[in-house]
C-alpha cells in the first residue's frame, strides 16, 4: 500500500467503504450504503460543474458542496416519484 492511498474495504454486513488509513495512524472509514454512494458521486459531478463553470468562490466550498447534495438528493427524489423500477413492478 502506498501511504495515503485509498485503499477498499468491505465491512461485515457488505457495505462498501473507503479506508483512508495512513501508516502507523487510526483507522477512520467512511461507511456509505449503496443509495448513499449514488447521491455522493451525482453530486460530485455536479460541484465539478459547478467549479468548471466558475461559480464557486474562494472560501465559499462548502456552501457550494452542500448545494450539491441538495441538488444530488433533489434529482433522486424526483427520479423516484416518476421512474417505476423492476422491483416495484413485482
Amino acid at each position: 500500500m502506498v501511504e495515503g492511498s485509498l485503499q477498499p474495504s468491505v465491512l461485515p454486513n457488505g457495505v462498501s467503504s473507503l479506508n483512508f488509513q495512513e501508516l502507523n495512524m487510526g483507522k477512520p472509514y467512511i461507511a456509505l450504503q449503496p443509495s448513499e454512494g449514488i447521491i455522493v458521486q451525482a453530486a460530485a459531478t455536479i460541484y465539478a460543474g459547478y467549479l468548471t463553470a466558475g461559480r464557486v468562490p474562494e472560501g465559499s466550498e462548502s456552501d457550494w458542496i452542500a448545494r450539491s447534495i441538495k441538488d444530488a438528493i433533489r434529482i433522486a427524489q424526483t427520479t423516484d416519484e416518476n421512474v417505476q423500477s423492476d422491483k416495484e413492478v413485482m
